[in-house]
Protein backbone atom coordinates (compact mmCIF):
# COMPACT_ATOMS: atom_id res chain seq x y z
CA UNK A 1 0.00 0.00 0.00
CA UNK A 2 1.70 3.45 -1.00
CA UNK A 3 1.34 6.65 1.14
CA UNK A 4 -1.26 8.16 -1.03
CA UNK A 5 -3.35 4.93 -0.48
CA UNK A 6 -3.09 4.93 3.48
CA UNK A 7 -4.05 8.10 3.58
CA UNK A 8 -7.09 7.73 1.59
CA UNK A 9 -8.40 5.09 3.80
CA UNK A 10 -7.64 6.78 6.88
CA UNK A 11 -9.55 9.68 5.51
CA UNK A 12 -11.91 7.49 4.76
CA UNK A 13 -12.85 5.99 8.26
CA UNK A 14 -12.56 9.32 9.55
CA UNK A 15 -15.83 10.10 7.50
CA UNK A 16 -17.69 7.01 7.91
CA UNK A 17 -16.85 7.90 11.93
CA UNK A 18 -18.09 11.58 11.73
CA UNK A 19 -21.08 9.93 9.57
CA UNK A 20 -21.62 7.85 11.89
CA UNK A 21 -21.41 9.99 15.04
CA UNK A 22 -23.60 12.72 12.75
CA UNK A 23 -26.43 9.88 12.85
CA UNK A 24 -26.38 9.11 16.44
CA UNK A 25 -26.45 13.00 17.78
CA UNK A 26 -30.20 13.10 14.95
CA UNK A 27 -31.09 10.36 16.89
CA UNK A 28 -31.11 12.36 20.40
CA UNK A 29 -34.58 14.16 21.28
CA UNK A 30 -33.76 17.84 20.43
CA UNK A 31 -36.31 19.41 23.19
CA UNK A 32 -35.37 22.41 24.88
CA UNK A 33 -31.95 23.37 26.23
CA UNK A 34 -30.50 20.22 25.12
CA UNK A 35 -32.01 20.66 21.66
CA UNK A 36 -29.79 23.63 21.03
CA UNK A 37 -26.72 21.85 21.89
CA UNK A 38 -27.38 19.28 19.41
CA UNK A 39 -28.12 21.16 17.07
CA UNK A 40 -24.76 23.17 17.86
CA UNK A 41 -22.84 19.40 17.47
CA UNK A 42 -25.00 18.43 14.13
CA UNK A 43 -23.42 22.45 12.79
CA UNK A 44 -20.00 21.45 14.15
CA UNK A 45 -19.90 17.90 12.91
CA UNK A 46 -20.94 18.39 9.58
CA UNK A 47 -17.94 21.20 8.03
CA UNK A 48 -15.95 18.44 9.58
CA UNK A 49 -17.03 15.81 7.28
CA UNK A 50 -17.16 18.26 4.39
CA UNK A 51 -13.45 19.42 4.77
CA UNK A 52 -12.25 15.44 5.38
CA UNK A 53 -14.17 14.88 1.73
CA UNK A 54 -12.32 17.55 -0.05
CA UNK A 55 -8.98 16.59 1.81
CA UNK A 56 -9.89 13.28 0.22
CA UNK A 57 -10.42 14.32 -3.28
CA UNK A 58 -7.00 16.75 -3.11
CA UNK A 59 -4.69 13.28 -1.71
CA UNK A 60 -6.79 11.21 -4.56
CA UNK A 61 -5.66 13.99 -7.10
CA UNK A 62 -2.27 13.86 -5.96
CA UNK A 63 -1.78 10.21 -6.52
CA UNK A 64 -3.07 10.96 -10.08
CA UNK A 65 0.03 12.62 -11.24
Amino acid sequence: MTAAQDVLRRIDDAVARFEQALEAVRQIPSQGQDGVTIDGIEHELIPLIERLKSLREDVAGEGDE
